[in-house]
């Protein structure tokens, strides 16, 4: 008798692992999608032309969430990043330095539901001379992207 007890209970926390495993392996896609769905990656792009030279050309942005900033950063090439759950506004802005001080600078400001994608472009040209500047002509393009 007293293994038939031991037998039963053997398959009843037998059971109970399998139906727990079973548990397990059915929401790890259900965890990771949200997971995924909450912070989506994104790429920044930037190029920069000159026609002489260029100095401190870039591309910057910030991620708001109800007016606060919850991530930022800045690029003058190529990269990527992880886009902050929470985050509910992407402003992007591109500056465009020709030298003695002369440049432009454009902005973007993109509201969007938390967690969802979001895609940004913005461009300015900055001239050298600029009215209160003299020297050689020059001037600097800068084309950013960001995406989501």
């Amino acid at each position: 008798m007293r293994t038939r007890i031991f037998t039963g209970r053997l398959r009843r926390v037998a059971w109970l692992g399998t139906l727990g495993a079973l548990l397990a392996v059915l929401a790890v896609p259900f965890i990771g999608a949200s997971s995924a769905a909450a912070y989506p990656g994104f790429t920044v792009s930037v190029t920069c032309t000159a026609t002489n030279s260029q100095s401190g050309s870039q591309l910057l942005w910030d991620w708001y969430q109800g007016g606060a900033i919850t991530g930022s950063g800045t690029s003058s090439a190529t990269g990527s990043g992880i886009q902050p759950a929470s985050a509910d506004t992407l402003a992007v802005q591109a500056d465009s330095v020709a030298g003695n001080g002369c440049g432009g600078t454009a902005f973007k400001f993109i509201s969007f539901t938390p967690g969802s994608s979001v895609s940004a472009k913005v461009s300015v040209t900055g001239k050298m001379p600029c009215s209160y500047a003299v020297g050689p002509k020059d001037t600097v393009k800068v084309d950013g992207s960001l995406q989501s």
